[in-house]
């Protein structure tokens, strides 16, 4: 069997995303996970993984911070925490962490004769490298862009050659029947009189991203009076939580539920649960894990289209997206309460939105042939943006995996999709997109002739074609992926150079092509006649 390990060097609720792909994948492969010591719990849920590997990220920095020691000592403790690592022969190191690091401990531990890293690795003279086109569409688009075509799980398995998940995986968490049986009593006794339990993440990994501890209060507050719902406030067994839940009490005059649990007992709870009330936190992709659906308030640096959850029944709230910076000092002008409790109760009580405030935009997770997607169901949006983001997905599979995105109906989701905004604007849609394309394969064209002689111009040329790569387009896209094999070209001479790059411009035309196909045939489909359909609320 298959030896695989997954680099994951984020927080736990990264790792917890990673369970997509370890589902695809242990059903030929030992999988075994290598993340940070602080989220070693969260890997230690997932169902399917042979074996965690941590590394102590605080001791690390704090051997750089001292005076004490060189740097040296610092990459010498990385070593010594890696090296239970290089005695396994891995035939395959996934990076889903995207950073410096991650690319050099990738290539480190396959070094070419062992395995062969999948994802963004690190070159012997330091150019990155790229398992996939997949990869460099992570690597180079989507952490660019706020809106990604792509959910980050859906990307995980495309890098490790596996299809998009259809749903969500098959017991993917390791539940102790002990907690189980503490949880089922617990809520058993709160659900008395047919209440459905809506658990409560008090607190996400940063301030900015939890929900204000007033509108939570108030969100209560107006719950607590719904017959069929009873709140529980889930909490870590940590002191600054502990007295943010009392807080939150003393507000409500007491009488509120709660339970205290660590991250292995909450993955109980959240299968337990009807719904879960959260901000972007771990809890989060536990519930989604566990089958619960949940209504998460997006804030501040929340990455509301890589990370949302995939249940087909959670809601995803966010004030207008083409408002937010997201970054943490972004935390002005959230959710209101008496939003976030109209669709607690549209989830757990099936009551209409009515009430919705008009400075709240809902998402939804949508699925068709190509994978799971976040779909705007309610609210204000830049609708130029939401078309991009629905054209970019259909044309990244056109690009990247032609066999997979060549069924008519991938087309005509997609037209279906950019009409739900207006004809007139699924039109001007089209033209703005085709006319981007048309040039930027023009631009692409006299520099691939320049390219095969080495012409004079060719490297303005290319600084100039590379400043479109940047934008948030089907161009911008195209761009990206070209940008990123272009600038990491390693060869021994300056011909064999210039021809890989006239190669990769080659490949820059083919992509900007089907970019002006797409956009030609949405022009073709606003035009024509009859209502649109699916118009959005």
């Amino acid at each position: 069997m298959e030896r695989t390990l997954i680099i994951n060097l984020k927080r736990s609720g990264d790792v917890l995303y990673s369970a997509h792909t370890v589902a695809a994948l242990r059903r030929r492969s030992s999988v075994s996970l290598l993340v940070l010591e602080e989220s070693g719990r969260a890997a230690g849920v997932l169902a399917g993984v042979d074996r965690v590997f941590t590394i102590d990220r605080r001791r690390i920095l704090a051997v750089l911070a001292g005076a004490i020691h060189s740097d040296a000592e610092a990459v010498n403790q990385l070593v010594r925490e890696t090296r239970p690592l290089m005695g396994i022969r891995w035939d395959r190191v996934l990076n889903h962490s995207n950073d410096p690091v991650a690319a050099h401990l990738a290539s480190f531990l396959t070094d070419g004769t062992r395995g062969s890293p999948v994802g963004v690795s690190a070159g012997a003279r330091g150019e990155v490298l790229f398992s996939n086109g997949w990869a460099c569409l992570f690597n180079e688009f989507v952490t660019a862009h706020q809106a990604s075509p792509l959910p980050f799980a859906a990307l995980y398995r495309r890098i490790a050659g596996e299809p998009p998940p259809r749903g969500l995986p098959e017991r993917p968490l390791l539940l102790n029947p002990a907690h189980e049986e503490k949880v089922a009593e617990r809520l058993g006794e709160l659900r008395e009189g047919g209440r459905r339990a809506l658990g409560v993440a008090v607190r996400a990994s940063t301030p900015h991203k939890s929900i204000p501890e007033g509108t939570l209060a108030e969100t209560l507050r107006l719950l607590r009076g719904e017959e069929g719902i009873v709140p529980v406030l889930v909490h870590a067994p940590d002191d600054g939580e502990r007295a943010l839940v009392r807080r939150i009490g003393e507000r409500l005059d007491g009488g509120v539920a709660t339970v205290e649990c660590d991250l292995a007992a909450c993955a109980s709870v959240m299968a337990g649960l009807d719904a879960l009330l959260t901000p972007d936190t771990s809890l989060k992709h536990l519930a989604d894990l566990a089958g619960t659906p949940s209504v998460e308030v997006s804030l501040a640096e929340s990455p509301l289209f890589k990370q949302a959850s995939l249940h087909p029944a959670s809601l995803v709230l966010t004030r207008p997206v083409h408002g937010r910076r997201f970054r943490p000092d972004d935390a002005e002008g959230g959710v209101p309460a008496g939003d976030v409790a109209v669709c607690c109760r549209h989830l757990l009580l099936g009551r209409g939105l009515a009430g919705l405030g008009g400075e709240t935009a809902i998402y939804r997770t949508a699925r068709d042939r190509l994978g799971p997607f976040l779909r705007l169901a309610y609210g204000r949006s830049d609708v130029f943006a939401e078309m991009t983001r629905a054209g970019a997905r259909l044309l990244a599979h056109r690009i990247l995996d032609p066999g997979a995105a060549g069924d008519p109906e991938d087309a005509a989701a997609l037209h279906r999709e950019l009409l739900r905004f207006g004809r007139e604007n699924a039109a001007d849609w089209a033209r703005r997109e085709l006319r981007r394309a048309r040039d930027r394969a023009r631009s692409a064209e006299s520099l691939l002739a320049k390219a095969w002689t080495g012409g004079k111009g060719l490297w303005r040329g290319l600084d100039a074609l590379l400043a479109g790569a940047d934008e948030y387009s089907l161009a911008g896209l195209c761009l990206s992926l070209f940008r990123g094999r272009a600038e990491n070209i390693s060869a021994s001479s300056r011909e064999r150079g210039l021809s890989v790059l006239a190669a990769h411009l080659e490949g820059l035309e083919r992509a900007l092509s089907h970019a002006a196909d797409l956009a030609r045939a949405a022009g073709r489909a606003a035009a024509e006649r009859g209502p649109a359909p699916d118009a959005r609320p």
